[in-house]
């Protein structure tokens, strides 16, 4: 998907790894956010979405949830989670 929207991926795994970031931290997610034009914040569907919340209210984004592959939340099979995901980003890269 990076590939073919001209996009790179950049994670913050290591940031949630020991649960929510510090404040340190936060205001390096805030910093890059801004730094780079995020829109957008994605959030897993299963997730505290409190520090995505707090995010995205920083740099002027907004939070929306996407589906883990891991496990079968909302009864929906592998693909039509993938599907309402693929639809969700999507929408933030076109709008």
């Amino acid at each position: 998907l990076c590939r073919d929207f001209g996009r790179a991926q950049t994670s913050v795994a290591d940031v949630f790894a020991s649960g929510e970031p510090s404040a340190r931290q936060l205001g390096e997610l805030v910093e890059f956010c801004k730094a780079n034009g995020i829109t957008t914040i994605f959030a897993e569907e299963l997730a505290s979405t409190e520090v995505s919340k707090t995010l995205a209210e920083e740099v002027g984004a907004e939070v929306k949830a996407i589906y883990t592959m891991e496990n079968a939340e909302d009864g929906l099979t592998y693909l039509a989670r993938m599907e309402s995901n693929l639809k969700e980003i999507y929408e933030s890269l076109a709008g």
